[in-house]
């Protein structure tokens, strides 16, 4: 069973507001790596309550391009990878790229680091911003999400041209995909008919938090 964690903020006077306002905020005052930090200490703590509920559980979280040589980031992930190392879990990392990487060859000696600690490396929204084949080349990626856009303009030939590109590629770079933003059956059966199995959106399941995760039985066919 896989598993995206996302930061939510619930105000008790305005109301949730929305990550679309609140990551740029945090970025912009320097506060999303102690952000990124506390997702992933909360992360671990979670993790024996999803483990004790599904067999085998694949945990993931986003983690800003900029932010990838973080002494505290990294140490934080390498404390909560050591504090489940007997869990039947797997953790990922996944990379979004609202600025190019500068250094490619520390971002790639931090990456092989994590993945010998067992984390798997994403690349989120593939397809959009600074997020394409030269950075899944010149990164040791173990998958690669490719970006909702592509399935609400599916009906087009050109974005299943370009679908069947990715695949390919992906395949000859051993590399997994999973597809975005799958809303509708019929979303799932055109991206089937292309070739593809994995699949994550509203089909499946909602956004929700972890109570209501780990007492839900209904979004089993949730794949990351």
């Amino acid at each position: 069973m896989g598993f995206e964690a996302l930061s939510r903020w619930r105000n008790p006077e305005s109301g949730d507001i929305s990550p679309a306002v609140f990551i740029p905020l945090a970025e912009r005052h320097g506060l999303l790596a102690e952000l990124t930090m506390r997702q992933i200490n909360h992360l671990a703590l979670d993790a024996p309550l999803l483990t004790q509920r599904f067999d085998q559980v694949a945990l993931a979280f986003n983690l800003s391009a900029t932010l990838l040589g973080h002494g505290g980031i990294q140490d934080a992930l390498a404390r909560a990878v050591g504090v489940c190392r007997d869990l039947p879990l797997t953790w990922e990392v996944e990379i979004t790229e609202t600025e190019p990487i500068v250094d490619f060859g520390a971002t790639r000696a931090q990456l092989n680091h994590w993945r010998e600690l067992g984390v798997k490396i994403v690349l989120d929204d593939f397809g959009t911003g600074w997020s394409n084949w030269v950075r899944a080349e010149l990164l040791p990626v173990d998958r690669i999400k490719i970006d909702s856009g592509f399935v609400r303009d599916l009906p087009s030939a050109s974005v299943q041209s370009v679908l069947r590109e990715i695949r390919a590629r992906a395949l000859a770079q051993d590399i997994e995909l999973t597809v975005e933003g799958v809303e509708t059956a019929e979303q799932e059966n055109r991206l089937r008919a292309l070739g593809f199995t994995r699949f994550q959106g509203w089909l499946y399941a909602q956004a929700m938090p972890l109570t209501e995760v780990l007492a839900s039985s209904g979004f089993l066919k949730h794949r990351l």
